[in-house]
């Protein structure tokens, strides 16, 4: 496809993240006010007290005046007289409250971090009285509260002069967001410290900074403006935009961030000032600042699960949250153009990639679908390459999920290049054979040297490619790939064969299709916001108000028994194995033996964590690529001891969770061992040999040992036994003692003296020390050390060496007890695949007992479906039918259950395949199209059904055509989405598809709408032949229904109580009975509806006298039609004109 010419803007392609253009603005609104604020901000004198574990999610209040810490004025000589940002070395050492102030310099030269020259010098630390305080404000600004920061005034921040790293305009198709344009001699000009800010700034100008400095992420300029804004944290007073919080507090703010739409990028001190000393003399720096590094950019769908990033699992949502990239190709087939797909996607939370390629049809159904069923929390594109309809799409149906653009080839990898980047070593080798079994397919030939692409694969692959650029720029790229977790999608959309024979086999491996249209007007699924990220218990509470088929059946205990419910959801079965399976464990869970079962696992596992995201933390803190590559592996963390108990937690977790499994599976294996009435899946789920799950768990209980010790240590100690390396390190250390031990004892022969010692400093303890009188008669082979009072310290060659040795071996048993907990870390991940595996089958058990539990605890009869997979005539018959999550939500409400209305509905077999409704407004007609669909994907997901009795033969498709809305970004009227909507079940439906139909053609003129309605009738009648249900107001249709027998009349019941002398229709009351009946109604009653909703009488009796004059005018042309036809027929004058007088 061609790409964007220039000068012209490319599509808008979804909203990206609040743009940072907005905090150029001229003259902000700045809080600058001396009341007592929560100090979470960056340095100052006065520092906060180091935030207890309650800090993260409690603010700091002080609770005396004498504890407020405020922030300082800075300026440009004196920035921060106690804290400078490029000399980390004062930070460790610094007192809490100084004894006397700092001395103000008239030079900032040595300083790391200073304002610009051109601001106005003034400090806060005169202000010791009110007066003081205003004369400060006032030299800020003229305008009391009100501060022009000095960011505000460098041109190339300046709208009109914003450019990226190549000087491009946003207005060029080329630009690229992420970078900024900032001139080289401004840079020089910056303190050292700012120099690492600015260019950091640049290169990614589309997150916000959070910049280490000792203890305290600070935050400056436009991104302090935006942190004050966003997350209300107080500035430091001054022109130069500057707040900040403590490092305990980054998972609090950056999801405080992330949540609002913004990138967070996190940047660590990567050396010690130790570290930075050493530098500067081996490299004879200018610049004496620490080295810092970007560690991390975090986007909505790049959250991770790291222990920065959330201080616990334990209670974390199921929900997925997923970065997709897109790649479109346009390719000529036999009836014209067609748009190709090649998508990927991911979970970063679980770590699970998912790939799919397709052609579409003309109405996009495959990708709506794909859409529908993996909502994306972020999505990417190539710029240039992608078409305007697929463009409108998005933007359509990825309202609220930020959109980026990546260049061809330089980000949006070629399939050929993503393969390339995977042969790295660090990722998955150039060894294909131990690729993931889903990515050799994609490849033409494993053997070859260079694999290339397979043809059917290449669009899917730099897709891959797309993604694997951008989890590199968020510095997770390894940590993903190297899960090789792998699989792909085909929509199913395209999975049914209309070819196959009749009969059960007809149906193997087939799955219902629920596009995005029929899971939205269905409300399978709770409605998702990228940027929500709740707590459990909002969770919980959002879960009661919604209505969805999800909420209503889901009874899980896991998060992954959630997710594997909503998959099943998505993409019901036909296939009869499954179906029947699924019934059989139900009734198994519900017999007594079952129900034993049904207990004890849903106690066992409601205690299970989020395993999935657990093993992905695990994977990646046992990488040691993180700990000797990834730049988080130099970052130098103040509560490095806080997080490394995280770590333990989460393996902790882990294995508690296994443990739970562990005693489910024993549980299972005693107590239903060789009995025959096991229900098969139950046995699959379950049928684990237990003991090889307990030998792991118990190998890694003795690895960690004392759980609450490691906690405190924040990692996990070795212990003699456990581990040979360690045992060998262990050795060598005892052995260097004892070698030393043996030249003292070889020393006090040979000198002739017993009273010589090792004596020394902390870091030579191992010196000879000699008395003095002894010392004069050594020869030069003892070199003087040190000396103290009647003793002298010496060293030899020889002890030099054993020495050496000592610390050799110290050295590598500190490596290791460094890198242990990492180490333990690694051995737990090389079984996750062997646990996975296990995962998944519990998860598959916990949506049988989430489905065994909502049929035990629904207030209605239930039943199980039976299913007709050889029906010559397809076919569905409800007898006492309920809306599902209608009747379960009410009663949940409260709602007596003696007021629903079940109905009976037959479609198909012996009665006709197609439904013509008709009935009043608000009489429920919407409700039992639904209900008959609902019940039908609720089926065919193995569970029992709200009904009597309910036979079915598989449906192979649902297609809805209900409440269609107009869509704005692609310039489609609502008739024109009606319409597109029909014409999908036109070309696609087939006698085995499900149809609803709601009121087609109200989208346009009535004349219109009822041609176009009464045509769509008659051709789903005569020529589609699928079981369908068609609603209308237009009463002139019933006419088309009574002629054909493929239609059947149904009308929904209400009571009419209208007293016959009175022709006010406001007086009129109707009574809605909610039960479906045979035959057409004559009246939709839409001035009830007008009385219910409250308009004014008046109006609707001016209405009624309209309808009616309207109504009398049709009946006149049509007798007048009438009367022409009988002259024609030659009909005598005397019946002529008798006739006439009727109609006159």
């Amino acid at each position: 496809m061609s790409r964007t010419p220039k000068g012209k803007k490319p599509i808008p392609v979804g909203p990206n993240q609040p743009s940072l253009f907005s905090y150029f603005k001229v003259t902000p609104k700045v809080p600058t006010t001396d009341e007592k604020k929560e100090n979470l901000g960056s340095s100052s004198l006065k520092r906060a007290r180091v935030p207890s574990d309650d800090d993260d999610v409690r603010d700091v209040t002080p609770k005396t005046p004498k504890s407020v810490k405020k922030r300082r004025v800075i300026t440009s000589d004196d920035e921060d007289e106690d804290f400078n940002i490029d000399d980390h070395e004062e930070m460790s050492s610094r007192p809490q409250t100084p004894t006397k102030k700092a001395p103000l310099k008239s030079s900032a030269s040595s300083r790391g971090f200073t304002t610009p020259k051109s601001v106005r010098v003034t400090t806060a630390k005169t202000a010791k009285s009110p007066a003081r305080v205003k004369e400060i404000r006032g030299n800020l600004n003229d305008k009391e509260n009100d501060v022009d920061f000095v960011h505000l005034s460098f041109p190339f921040l300046k709208p009109e002069n914003i450019r990226d790293a190549n000087k491009r305009r946003p207005d060029h198709p080329d630009y690229d967001p992420k970078t900024l344009f900032v001139p080289e001699d401004f840079i020089k000009e910056q303190s050292p410290g700012h120099r690492q800010w600015w260019r950091l700034k640049a290169a990614n100008f589309d997150t916000v900074l959070f910049f280490k400095v000792g203890k305290f992420y600070e935050l400056y300029h436009m991104d302090a403006v935006i942190a004050v804004e966003k997350l209300g944290i107080s500035y430091m007073r001054g022109k130069f935009a500057h707040s900040g919080f403590p490092e305990i507090g980054y998972a609090k703010f950056a999801e405080g961030l992330i949540a609002k739409g913004y990138n967070v990028a996190r940047v660590e001190q990567t050396e010690t000032p130790d570290q930075l000393a050493e530098r500067a003399k081996k490299e004879k720096l200018k610049d004496k600042v620490v080295m810092r590094e970007l560690c991390r950019i975090t986007s909505v769908a790049t959250r991770g699960v790291s222990v920065l990033d959330t201080e616990s699992l334990e209670t974390s949502s199921a929900d997925s949250t997923f970065l997709m990239a897109l790649k479109e190709e346009k390719i000529r087939e036999e009836n014209g153009l067609k748009s190709r797909f090649g998508i990927c996607l991911i979970d970063c939370q679980i770590g699970e990639f998912i790939l799919s390629e397709f052609t579409d049809d003309e109405s996009f159904s495959s990708l709506r679908t794909f859409l529908a069923h993996n909502q994306p929390s972020e999505y990417l594109f190539e710029k240039g390459h992608i078409g305007s309809t697929t463009a409108a799409i998005l933007s359509a149906v990825l309202r609220k999920t930020n959109g980026h653009g990546l260049s061809s080839k330089k980000e949006f990898f070629t399939s050929d290049e993503t393969l390339k980047q995977l042969f790295s070593e660090k990722y998955l080798g150039r060894d294909v054979n131990e690729w993931p079994e889903v990515l050799k397919k994609v490849v033409n030939d494993v053997e070859e040297v260079i694999p290339t692409p397979h043809p059917d694969y290449g669009l899917a692959v730099s897709a891959l490619g797309a993604v694997l650029w951008y989890l590199k720029r968020c510095l997770i790229d390894v940590d993903m790939v190297t899960m090789k977790k792998f699989s792909f999608y085909s929509p199913s959309t395209l999975n049914f064969k209309k070819d196959k024979t009749n009969g059960i086999e007809k149906w193997k491996n087939v799955k219902m299709v629920l596009d995005s249209y029929s899971l939205n007007a269905l409300h399978l699924l709770p409605p998702s916001d990228p940027l929500s990220k709740k707590r459990a218990h909002e969770k919980k509470e959002a879960a009661g108000r919604d209505f969805s088929l999800f909420h209503t059946i889901n009874r899980c205990v896991t998060p992954f028994g959630k997710r594997e419910l909503r998959r099943w959801i998505c993409i019901p079965s036909c296939d009869p194995c499954v179906i029947q399976s699924r019934q059989e464990a139900i009734k198994f869970l519900a017999s007594p033996q079952g129900m034993e079962l049904e207990i004890k696992g849903g106690e066992l596992l409601k205690k299970v964590a989020d395993l999935e995201k657990l093993f992905q933390s695990i994977h990646s803190l046992g990488l040691k690529y993180r700990s000797t590559e990834h730049p988080d592996g130099r970052a130098h963390m103040f509560e490095a001891k806080r997080y490394g108990a995280r770590k333990v937690k989460n393996l902790i977790l882990a294995l508690d969770g296994m443990e739970l499994i562990l005693k489910l599976l024993t549980y299972y294996a005693n107590q239903v061992d060789g009995d025959v009435g096991i229900a098969p899946l139950i046995a699959e789920c379950l049928d684990e040999r237990p003991e090889t799950l307990a030998v792991d768990l118990q190998h890694f209980n003795a690895l960690i040992g004392n759980r609450e010790k490691a906690l405190e240590e924040g990692k996990i100690i070795p212990k003699p036994g456990v581990d040979s390396d360690y045992d060998n390190s262990l050795k060598a250390i005892d052995d260097a003692k004892s070698a030393l031990e043996e030249f003292l004892k070889n020393e006090k022969k040979k000198l002739k003296c017993s009273q010589l010692r090792f004596q020394g400093a902390s870091k030579t303890p191992y010196l000879l020390e000699v008395p003095d009188e002894l010392s004069r008669s050594l020869d030069h082979n003892y070199e003087l050390k040190s000396k103290r009072q009647g003793w002298r310290r010496f060293s030899t060659p020889e002890l030099d060496g054993l020495i050496s040795d000592l610390d050799a071996a110290l050295k590598i048993t500190q490596e290791f007890n460094n890198d242990y907990t990492r180490r333990v870390f690694e051995s737990f991940d090389l079984r996750k695949d062997r646990w996975v595996s296990i995962i998944r089958k519990i998860a598959t058990f916990d949506c049988l007992l989430s489905l065994a539990k909502y049929a035990s605890q629904s207030p209605i009869q239930m039943c199980f479906p039976e299913f007709i997979y050889d029906a010559e005539k397809p076919v569905i018959e409800i007898h006492g039918g309920y809306h599902p999550t209608l009747a379960t939500g009410l009663f949940q409400l409260g709602q007596n259950v003696s007021e629903f209305i079940p109905n009976d509905v037959a479609l198909g077999g012996d009665n006709p395949a197609l439904l013509l409704l008709t009935g009043a407004n608000m009489g429920g007609k919407s409700t039992l199209m639904r209900q008959i669909a609902v019940l039908s994907v609720l089926a065919q997901l193995g569970s029992m059904v709200p009904a009597r009795k309910m036979r079915i033969s598989p449906v192979d498709r649902i297609f809805c055509r209900i409440g269609a809305s107009d869509c704005l970004t692609a310039g489609q009227s609502t008739f024109y989405m009606e319409l597109n909507e029909t014409n999908i079940i036109l070309r696609s439906a087939s006698p085995h598809s499900l149809a609803i139909v709601d009121e087609l053609g109200r989208g346009t003129s009535t004349h219109d709408g009822t041609a176009i309605a009464g045509a769509v009738l008659r051709y789903m009648a005569d020529h589609v032949g699928c079981r369908s249900i068609f609603s209308t107001h237009y009463h002139s249709l019933c006419q088309i229904a009574a002629e054909n027998p493929r239609i059947a009349e149904g009308h929904m019941a209400c009571l009419v109580e209208k007293d016959a002398n009175c022709d006010d229709p406001c007086m009129d009351n109707i009574t809605f009975l909610y039960q479906l009946t045979e035959g057409s109604s004559s009246k939709s009653y839409g001035f009830f509806t007008a009385k219910m909703a409250g308009l004014k009488p008046d109006l609707i009796k001016k209405a009624d006298h309209a309808s009616k004059a309207i109504l009398n005018e049709a009946l006149t042309v049509e007798k007048l039609k009438s009367l022409k036809l009988d002259v024609q027929n030659g009909i005598s004058d005397e019946m002529l004109m008798e006739k006439i007088g009727v109609v006159y």
